[in-house]
């Protein structure tokens, strides 16, 4: 069996037998499982594990999370990269306006907030069995440290979502509320820790599979359909996911000497990871498996149908989801700043003008062909090399200036651009401005720009270019259920 048709019966398989009577893994299953499997059957063999991670991942891949609400749904509009520019549908209006008092986006909001903690949950049915399994394998180690950064990169995600900067929280001093941090394969409500032990945790738990995972170097080729669990490793969190996400998250904190340290263990493993050359750009580098530059990502089978249905319907401008307008687009893409010239190859991959709406095509460009998708690219990449040569940048640029320009001339050789001298952007300042406009060119539909608009912390444009939004809590920190709010969670400040 191919590991395609396997990975979705598996997840089937797996939802069940993590027997939390969730509805959310339903989802995304082909074929529905008629019942439960007891956990000490599941997770009796090796393979009861493996099949419990792939119902994980299955469930990452949901419309809910990163199929669409995480990557071009509700994030993409948040950062105003992506949506629908007339008011006739008023969620997507009060969405791109952060109206988050209203009913549907609140609602939107949070169930996020919950598909996070349901996918958290079932993170930790597995790491709660493989504490005390009842056989011996070399290989559990592996799911462990697969999990353990799994966690990690979900409690991050709402720390991005649903909690304040970290940098400015430092600044302010005091006790800042942070996340409920989960280690329970159950919904109940979870004690919530100061923003700074939120952030610890997180790094702890990716010390761990750091540790776990050690040996784990067969990460290419992103070849979904290879049955080997342990070596087609870029559709599972493998040990350079962690890297990446310890990179990440040492950004946010401002971490800056970390951050360099861990975005350089991936930008330096030569041996599975390489930006493509500008002459093969839109071939390998635009959409998944994104060979060469995906660190991790998900195979979703469904994919293509999800995009098709979401970005390529057939209404008119203002009632289809578009990117930017045509005049924004381009003053982004454009490549005259600093004198630096060529072509920015995104752009063109990117978007399409339709009578002046720029529909977005990165993923699939004609809903007719969504069934011709051959199955090896249907998938969602969750972790790019570009972040960490952008990461990378931002870390340097009061170290070693030099450094920080080749980073970012890297991604620009890579994408058709000419390099940037040297002198362009004389202040701190004015390099983070350009780093947010690469993760903006480079990130569109990916859903990470809200993140890096909150982390810079200054004003921007809407999608519309016709309002400038100042930054404050009030837009980047997204409502709580309130669910979670009512049933008595306070601060552990230990």
């Amino acid at each position: 069996m191919s590991k395609i048709r396997s990975y979705t019966l598996r997840a089937a398989g797996a939802c069940a037998a993590l027997a939390l009577g969730l509805s959310s893994c339903n989802k995304f299953l082909d074929i529905q499982p008629k019942g439960t499997l007891p956990a000490d059957v599941q997770f009796s063999t090796l393979k009861g594990y493996e099949d419990a991670m792939y119902g994980v991942y299955g469930t990452l891949a949901g419309s809910d999370l990163y199929g669409k609400a995480l990557t071009f749904g509700l994030a993409d509009q948040l950062g105003q990269m992506l949506g629908q520019l007339g008011q006739v549908d008023r969620e997507a209006y009060n969405t791109l306006n952060y109206v988050y008092d209203d009913a549907a986006v609140r609602s939107r909001i949070e169930t996020t907030f919950s598909q996070l903690y349901i996918a958290i949950s079932n993170v930790n049915s597995v790491l709660s069995h493989a504490a005390s399994p009842s056989f011996e394998n070399r290989h559990l180690a592996t799911i462990r440290g697969e999990a353990l950064g799994v966690r990690a990169f979900l409690h991050l995600e709402v720390l991005r979502l649903f909690a304040r900067n970290y940098s400015l929280a430092q600044q302010a001093g005091g006790v800042t509320e942070g996340i409920p941090y989960s280690y329970d394969y159950d919904l109940k409500n979870k004690q919530v820790f100061t923003l700074q032990e939120s952030y610890q945790r997180v790094l702890r738990d990716l010390d761990e599979a750091e540790v776990l995972l050690a040996s784990d170097e067969s990460i290419q080729p992103s070849n979904p359909e290879q049955t080997d669990f342990y070596a087609n490793r870029t559709t599972h969190f493998n040990k350079y996911a962690v890297y990446a996400i310890k990179a990440r998250t040492y950004r946010l904190m401002r971490d800056y000497t970390n951050a360099a340290r861990y975005a350089r263990l991936v930008t330096e493993h030569k041996a599975d990871f390489a930006l493509v050359d500008r002459n093969s750009y839109t071939s390998r580098a635009v959409t998944f498996p994104a060979t060469g530059e995906m660190i991790f990502g998900l195979w979703a089978p469904r994919q293509m149908q999800l995009v098709a249905d979401y970005l390529l319907s057939q209404a008119g401008s203002g009632n289809i989801v578009e990117g930017r307008r045509a005049e924004s687009l381009q003053s982004l893409y454009s490549s005259s700043a600093g004198g630096a010239g060529a072509t920015d190859l995104r752009l063109g991959a990117f978007y399409r003008n339709e009578s002046g709406a720029m529909r977005f095509i990165r993923f699939l460009a004609d809903a007719s062909t969504v069934n011709n998708v051959e199955a090896r690219y249907r998938g969602i990449a969750l972790l790019r090399l570009p972040e960490m040569y952008y990461i990378l940048a931002e870390a340097l640029y009061d170290s070693d200036r030099s450094g920080a320009y080749a980073a970012l001339n890297a991604v620009r050789l890579s994408r058709g651009l000419d390099e940037y001298s040297g002198t362009e952007f004389a202040s701190r300042e004015a390099f983070e401005e350009e780093l947010m406009k690469e993760y903006m060119r480079e990130y569109a539909g990916e859903g990470q720009v809200f993140a890096s608009l909150k982390h810079y912390n200054r004003p921007f444009v809407s999608i519309t270019g016709d309002r400038t939004f100042q930054p404050s809590d009030q837009i980047f920190v997204l409502p709580w259920p309130l669910s979670e709010r009512q049933l008595g969670n306070r601060i552990v400040t230990r």
